[in-house]
């Protein structure tokens, strides 16, 4: 009994520890906008190991329309994430996340989905 109930309780530890993990590093595209401009905009959003992100958007895949820079932390809960630029703070819900999808609701209340590419 003993041996079960400390069994149950390694596993319910390893499924927290797995649900808290919550690993963006690395670059990612938006996967659900919709593009009316008639310039075929994508973005890739880099999140570094040191809390920087780099936001870079093109047009037709190689035309650099504009990059901006700032900084990025998840809460401790592992529910917001916090994108800071130019002094502005935005907190995003966090909706889901697996290791190559990342689902959140933004501070303007839209949900966007991204996808892992590195």
């Amino acid at each position: 009994m003993r041996i079960n109930l400390l069994f149950i309780i390694s596993l319910s530890f390893i499924a927290c520890q797995s649900n808290q993990n919550l690993d963006i590093i690395g670059s990612w595209t938006t996967a659900n906008v919709q593009d009316n401009t008639g310039m075929n905009i994508t973005d890739k959003v880099d999140f570094n190991k040191d809390g920087s992100y780099v936001l870079t958007m093109y047009s037709n895949g190689d035309f650099l329309i504009s990059e901006m820079k700032g900084s990025y932390e998840i809460d401790k809960n592992k529910q917001t994430l916090i994108v800071t630029t130019s002094g502005a703070n935005f907190k995003h819900k966090i909706i889901d996340f697996d290791k190559d999808n990342l689902k959140i609701k933004t501070s303007q209340g839209v949900e966007m989905s991204m996808k892992r590419i590195k």
